[in-house]
């Protein structure tokens, strides 16, 4: 645990002191230490000797402390601290934790990982399951929830995300997401995971396992995935679409977004990243501060609208989309293809501005019911 930059709180500075000195004296109080200051008793050699052991007892307790405090002090800067940041949102954090102790713990920022399914989940026996088990092959183990040593290790997760943003500098981030498993039953543990990730900026989004394996590996890798590919064999292999996939992808939506408005504040920042949160605009519109910047971008190819129309929700996903104030794609051909899904399928609630990259969206509201005539 690094230490942050300039003096401590005066605050926390008198409370570490405190502890110190609370320990001090029940050291010092010990039964043996009064026995070797007894008339009488060991050399004063052998007493000296003691309180130098003493000492290095209460020097050591004192650096883990303080290393303790510290991280946790990192965590409370990147969420007190009024400085403008940027909230990333994405399915995955930059960090999982590491049931393992032969793995140093990180200090620094990390990749996401780029993948669709944990490999684990899918059946290379199901339709299309042989290749949503090579896609999710390089995607880590889900964190199980068992951490047998408290503070809890961090691994950097597989990706490119964070890969890409380590290089900006000046520039404060929060990351909000799924940490890789379900959240530990034990309070203890729970607390030191969450405070695990708050120290490096990150706010866990835990979800049942039902929850996640319907949201990541059925709806998002078995129909949206997919569909954005161009894939419809795989799509219509995989149409079995049934109203608990589509229920689990709003409820995982609705749980980042309740996690995101925790931590927001005014002159935020929401980048908002990939298919799998692609009602999360919407939602954060909803109930943010007035004026909140909200960004989304997809890391895959946005298809024809023929294509994206096939979707039964396709309403419901235009209109969480377009809750934000910019939408990002990969290519100009993408752009293309979201602008015209949205005039076709929404028909007048979207029209393309002139100069084409502006999409003016409004959200048709029903006429109020006409008040009845007062009678004479």
């Amino acid at each position: 645990g690094a230490r942050p930059h300039g003096p401590e709180p005066a605050a926390g500075r008198v409370g570490l002191d405190g502890w110190a000195r609370e320990l001090g004296e029940r050291s010092l109080s010990d039964p043996a230490l009064a026995r070797s200051s007894a008339p009488g008793s060991a050399s004063k050699d052998g007493k000296d000797g003691f309180v130098a052991r003493q000492m290095a007892e209460l020097s050591k307790q004192l650096r883990a402390e303080r290393t303790r405090r510290s991280a946790l002090q990192l965590g409370r800067i990147a969420l007190t601290d009024r400085s403008p940041r940027i909230v990333i949102v994405a399915n995955r954090l930059p960090f999982s934790i590491s049931a393992s102790a032969t793995k140093p713990p990180i200090a620094s920022s990390a990749a996401l990982p780029a993948s669709p399914p944990v490999a684990s989940e899918i059946s290379p026996s199901t339709p299309n399951g042989a290749a949503a088990a090579e896609r999710a092959s390089d995607t880590p183990p889900a964190f199980t929830g068992a951490v047998s040593d408290l503070p809890p290790e961090l691994v950097a997760s597989a990706g490119g995300l964070v890969s890409a943003l380590t290089g900006v500098k000046r520039l404060r981030m929060l990351w909000v997401g799924w940490p890789g498993g379900e959240e530990p039953v034990d309070p203890e543990q729970a607390q030191a995971v969450q405070d695990a990730f708050l120290a490096r900026g990150c706010v866990p989004v835990f979800l049942p396992a039902a929850t996640q394996s319907l949201f990541y590996a059925g709806f998002c890798n078995s129909i949206l995935w997919p569909m954005l590919h161009y894939l419809l064999t795989a799509m219509v292999d995989n149409a079995a679409l049934d109203e608990a996939q589509w229920n689990a992808y709003v409820a995982v939506n609705r749980a980042f977004a309740d996690a995101t408005l925790k931590v927001l504040r005014p002159g935020d920042i929401v980048w908002v990243h990939d298919f799998h949160l692609m009602l999360l605009p919407a939602m954060l519109r909803e109930r943010a501060p007035p004026g909140t910047k909200i960004g989304w971008f997809l890391h895959t190819p946005f298809p024809a609208s023929e294509v994206f129309r096939t979707l039964p929700m396709r309403e419901q996903l235009l209109h969480g989309l377009l809750g934000a104030d910019v939408l990002g794609f990969q290519t100009p051909d993408n752009c293309r293809n979201f602008l015209s899904t949205c005039t076709r399928t929404l028909g007048l609630a979207a029209k393309l501005s002139s100069d084409t990259r502006r999409l003016l969206y409004t959200l048709d509201t029903p006429e109020p019911a006409a008040e009845p005539a007062a009678e004479p």
